[in-house]
């Protein structure tokens, strides 16, 4: 598992500056626009009840997780503090966080990686 840790010790993300979140006693709630121009024109020409906000509430590791993606901070170095945080997620820790993080960045957009392994 060396070049597994050691391409975890350069990977990096950061979250997107269009990405607008509250944190409420330690979970994330992302709060979302719908104001795309298709969105508009279904919502005023057809009347569809298409809401003009939602929002996406964390549990709470996915709430520490986003936290602490800051754009400095590897994957190793989350994946650290998360089972110092929760010992209990230490099992199978970095697919599942990798998974999640793939997951915040292509299906949510959430965040970006800004470095490759």
């Amino acid at each position: 598992m060396p070049s597994d840790e050691q391409a975890l010790k350069q990977m990096v993300y950061a979250k997107r500056s269009d990405v607008h979140y509250t944190v409420s006693n330690g979970i994330v709630t992302i709060h979302r626009q719908h104001d795309h121009r298709i969105q508009k024109f279904v919502r005023k020409w057809l009347h569809w009840k298409i809401p003009e906000q939602s929002t996406l509430t964390l549990d709470a590791y996915g709430s520490l997780v986003f936290q602490l993606i800051d754009g400095t901070r590897t994957v190793w170095a989350i994946a650290e503090e998360l089972v110092r945080t929760y010992p209990e997620t230490e099992t199978h820790l970095t697919t599942r966080l990798l998974l999640y993080l793939n997951r915040l960045e292509k299906d949510e957009h959430l965040v970006v990686c800004l470095t490759e392994a």
